[in-house]
């Protein structure tokens, strides 16, 4: 969950967002789940929370294959004595050199660092960051089967996190939830408007509520408004699916794209699907949907 707070109207009142059950893939603060057991080839990690702490992912692609890490970090990446803070057992650094060591070479790393700017010191995160890597590098390189080149500046970039979250995919994209729902909402809303199959349904009318519902307009609330029709969305087609509402295979499959839509990736997902399925346990997934 996080906050957002905006003045001036009451739907930007101070409110929780809780907008996905998927935690697999989601990064508390110091969250210890990769430390332990590090497996670094999911398609995205997040996180949300992020007010006086900085967000730090990791991101390695050589060719098809990519190696995602992300640590949610209070002041753990400020590290003066590197033998001393693993002496401390700081949990950013185990994670870290878990992380370097799983990697051939540090020439395709890329790191991002997302704070917010109002409690945070971009340019000194940055490189406190920048440091605290190539330290790593060196005390990694002690070893003789370790020979990592140190990175250079301009593979750590900034992210402003907006609305405290921060996201990372092993395609290549990072941001903030507001970025997400800011390319999802039209995303989805084109589905129905270009599947010309389904223009006389029900499902469609209700689209159609959703769509010309006037919600005041105007940069400050983008954010609620595309979070609000994300989740009616979301809601109407999960409606249409638990209640058997769709009248033929156009519906159904539309329906189904819907609830298996992942935020973070921008597109379908089985492991979205599964999701839904498990919070809906007498819903029949045709299996013929699940995609390769």
């Amino acid at each position: 969950m996080f906050f957002f707070k905006k003045k001036g109207n009451d739907l930007t009142k101070q409110k929780i967002y809780d907008l996905f059950s998927d935690q697999e893939n989601y990064v508390s603060y110091r969250d210890h789940r990769k430390s332990s057991n590090p497996s670094y080839d999911s398609p995205y990690l997040w996180t949300s929370d992020i007010t006086a702490c900085v967000a730090i992912g990791f991101l390695h692609q050589d060719g098809k294959n990519s190696k995602l890490e992300l640590y949610h970090s209070v002041s753990e990446h400020i590290v003066l004595n590197i033998e001393e803070e693993l002496q401390r057992n700081n949990a950013f650094l185990v994670v870290l050199l878990k992380y370097l060591k799983s990697l051939a070479n540090s020439s395709k790393l890329r790191i991002y660092v997302a704070g917010n700017p109002m409690h945070s010191f971009p340019d000194t995160d940055l490189e406190l960051v920048y440091a605290v890597v190539n330290e790593a590098i060196r005390y990694l390189n002690k070893s003789p089967d370790c020979s990592l080149q140190p990175i250079s500046p301009k593979q750590v970039h900034y992210v402003e996190a907006e609305a405290a979250t921060f996201f990372i995919t092993a395609d290549g994209r990072t941001g903030t939830v507001v970025d997400a729902l800011a390319a999802a909402v039209p995303d989805i809303m084109n589905l129905f408007e270009s599947e010309q199959k389904i223009s006389h349904s029900s499902l469609y009318k209700e689209y159609l509520k959703i769509k010309n519902n006037e919600i005041p307009y105007s940069s400050e609330i983008e954010f609620v408004r595309n979070k609000l029709i994300y989740e009616q969305l979301k809601t109407l087609a999960s409606t249409c699916l638990l209640k058997k509402l769709a009248k033929n295979k156009n519906e159904e499959q539309l329906a189904l794209t819907i609830v298996s839509w992942n935020l973070f990736l921008n597109k379908p997902s089985n492991e979205t699907l599964q999701l839904w399925q498990e919070e809906h346990p007498r819903a029949n997934i045709p299996m013929s949907f699940y995609r390769s």
